[in-house]
């Protein structure tokens, strides 16, 4: 992910280990929103559990 003044460009996680990083972020950047807030985030990272149960692929 590349910032540009406020833009955000996201390319398909290469490996293993950049997979990881990416959920390691997205999970903080939850977290970060939630303990100030944003309440409907807890919905998001449920989905994103469920999603990874389930098996979905990142990609």
């Amino acid at each position: 992910m590349t910032g540009r003044g406020g833009e955000a460009v996201v390319t398909p996680p290469a490996g293993e280990e950049n997979k990881a990083a990416i959920l390691a972020a997205l999970r903080a950047a939850i977290a970060i929103a939630s303990d100030s807030g944003a309440l409907p985030l807890n919905q998001k990272e449920a989905m994103l559990n469920g999603m990874l149960a389930r098996g979905v692929a990142l990609t």
